[in-house]
């Protein structure tokens, strides 16, 4: 930690917010990207989201989870305003439907979805809760089959009897009382999570809406109505140097790269390619918080989180 906080100190704000700029000028000018290009962006992804985990979790050591999420998320909009002020016809030609969804998508991600993740890692260690997000998959598909019709193949239905059996395997030990609240905490969020995907799944694949409105708008929305949340419950607390370095690596790559390099990746990969380099999240996780949070994992739980991601690729998987 003294060597790292020696590091950052060098850093600022500016320099970061300069750096990520230029990686978002390189890939704006890009249109649908081309297959090898969106799956560098959705690893990326992947790696960024899983060591957004670990900020979070360090980062709630100095401030309450609806303030962190506000702060990160506003900020991650900002860090993009100067980008969108570029293209602001492509705002002003937004309809009001264009402006509904993206109100919704800002509530079901952010304002619900991750502030109350961010609640659940409270109680939670990061590998946990990350693997319970790799049942985002099952959720999509009940989902798609409630609303779409769009009924799960065998296949399908073996993967859910995969993940289930592992996750059986992974609680095998037992659950402390102190982690049923983050449980249910995490499953709120992960209901939340999957509105979001699906939504704007649906709109990067329409392209109706340009990456960095799509962005970058809900960032907004979601990230500013978290502070009349955050404000009454949370209030303004002290907040040290190495909680702005937390919250500077979020903002710039967990939150406004990441997204970015998310939506513009929809345009060119399927469903399944993307979600199946989603379910690597929680094995990387739980590597970086062994490395990070010296959190350690038995070896029924690392079986049973293996088991898990193969079903998770099962359920992933065309019928």
């Amino acid at each position: 930690m003294p060597k790292l906080f020696r590091v950052s100190k060098s850093v600022t704000l500016a320099e970061l917010f300069y750096f990520s700029g230029g990686i978002i000028n390189r890939f704006l000018s890009r249109r649908a990207p081309s297959k090898a290009f969106a799956l560098l962006e959705g690893c990326l992804f992947v790696l960024f989201a899983s060591g957004g985990i670990i900020l979070v979790k360090l980062a709630l050591a100095d401030v309450g989870p609806f303030m962190l999420a506000a702060l990160r998320f506003f900020l991650g909009f900002l860090l993009l305003l100067p980008f969108l002020t570029r293209d602001l016809k492509a705002v002003q030609a937004l309809k009001p439907k264009q402006w509904g969804q993206l109100l919704l998508i800002g509530l079901s991600a952010y304002t619900v979805g991750n502030a109350i993740g961010f609640w659940g890692l409270e109680f939670l260690p990061a590998s946990t809760a990350a693997f319970l997000m790799s049942f985002s998959p099952v959720l999509t598909l009940i989902a798609g089959a409630l609303w779409l019709k769009e009924f799960p193949g065998k296949i399908q239905l073996l993967g859910v009897s995969v993940l289930l059996a592992g996750s059986a395997l992974f609680f095998s030990g037992g659950i402390e009382a102190g982690q049923l609240q983050g449980l249910g905490l995490i499953s709120i969020s992960l209901v939340s999570m999957v509105f979001f995907w699906l939504l704007s799944r649906k709109l990067a694949r329409e392209n109706a809406i340009k990456t960095l409105p799509l962005t970058a708008l809900p960032l907004a929305l979601g990230g500013g109505l978290l502070f009349f949340i955050a404000l009454p419950l949370e209030g303004v607390v002290p907040m040290p140097p190495i909680f702005w370095l937390w919250l500077m690596l979020m903002v710039v790559f967990s939150t406004s790269l990441s997204f970015m390099l998310y939506n513009h990746a929809l345009q060119t990969l399927t469903a399944f390619e993307m979600n199946t380099l989603i379910s690597t999240v929680p094995l990387l996780t739980a590597l970086m918080a062994f490395l990070f949070l010296n959190e350690s994992l038995s070896l029924m739980q690392w079986l049973g989180m293996l088991i898990a991601v193969c079903g998770v690729v099962l359920v992933q998987s065309k019928r």
